[in-house]
């Protein structure tokens, strides 16, 4: 895709060019209906995965300075253990009995990630992750839609 320069606020700024396409491709093709809380999860279900080449193992076997880990909490603070931690376009992975789900990214970047565990799922649709580093994941019980930058390091 194309880049080209626009003036906006009085600052120039690079876009994707044309801008409908990329707007379709990120939103889909009704990217211009304002959309329901929620939408998130659609917008993930047209995003294929594309693993990543990685031997799920238990944490700390063959764990290193790439790996990323992520330990899901339940609403009591206790680790949730065989959740599932969907990576959009990199896999599913399971959580351990300590919690931790763990992967290899390619790079420090924004990443969307879907937490599913017994009846609950929340779409994290905007969160920075790098690699290295170990986040924690804790719901909040008064929304499962619309949070972001919900990952804490810990």
């Amino acid at each position: 895709m194309s880049l080209k320069e626009i003036e906006f606020a009085g600052e120039t700024f690079l876009v994707p060019n044309p801008p409908e396409d990329y707007l379709s491709a990120k939103y889909g093709p009704n990217w211009m209906i304002p959309k329901r809380s929620g939408y998130e999860k659609d917008i993930l279900a047209m995003i294929p995965d594309h693993p990543i080449q990685q031997r799920q193992s238990a944490i700390g076997e063959n764990s290193d300075s790439s790996t990323t880990r992520v330990r899901i909490l339940d609403q009591h603070g206790e680790p949730v253990k065989d959740a599932l931690v969907r990576v959009a376009r990199h896999g599913i992975f399971r959580t351990n009995e300590q919690g931790y789900a763990q992967f290899r990214l390619p790079e420090e970047n924004w990443y969307s990630l879907v937490i599913n565990h017994s009846s609950h799922e929340e779409v994290l649709y905007q969160e920075r992750l790098a690699r290295g580093i170990t986040y924690v994941y804790r719901p909040d019980p008064s929304t499962t839609s619309g949070r972001w930058l919900v990952l804490s390091q810990e």
